[in-house]
């Protein structure tokens, strides 16, 4: 009854979950990517989601892999280029010295 579908060439500069209608908007960011997430209730789907990554840049790629098993979600930005470092590890803005290194996002309540 959950579905998380990856928009991995979404252009938008949100950030976050549900980051904003405005942001949402914002086409500066080229294929940063996102994620939806639906709900089917009563036999009817419905978007309750909006997932972007904390760090979203041009050509990360954010949602090109996505796993979703019960409340937690895995999301693979292939071209993610922060210089962050293990589980957790604390997202820095674009860096070229890691350019496309890459990243996995995981998302529980």
């Amino acid at each position: 009854d959950r579905l998380a579908a990856g928009a991995w060439e979404e252009d938008s500069c949100a950030k976050g979950i549900n980051g904003g209608k405005q942001a949402e908007d914002d086409n500066q960011c080229g294929r940063a990517g996102a994620v939806y997430g639906f709900i089917r209730s009563s036999g009817m789907w419905s978007q309750n989601a909006y997932v972007k990554s904390s760090n979203t840049g041009v050509d990360h790629g954010f949602g090109i892999a996505v796993a979703l098993t019960g409340d937690t979600l895995a999301v693979g930005a292939y071209r993610e280029d922060s210089c962050a470092k293990g589980v957790n590890g604390v997202p820095t803005m674009s860096n070229p010295a890691c350019e496309w290194t890459g990243a996995v996002y995981i998302f529980n309540p």
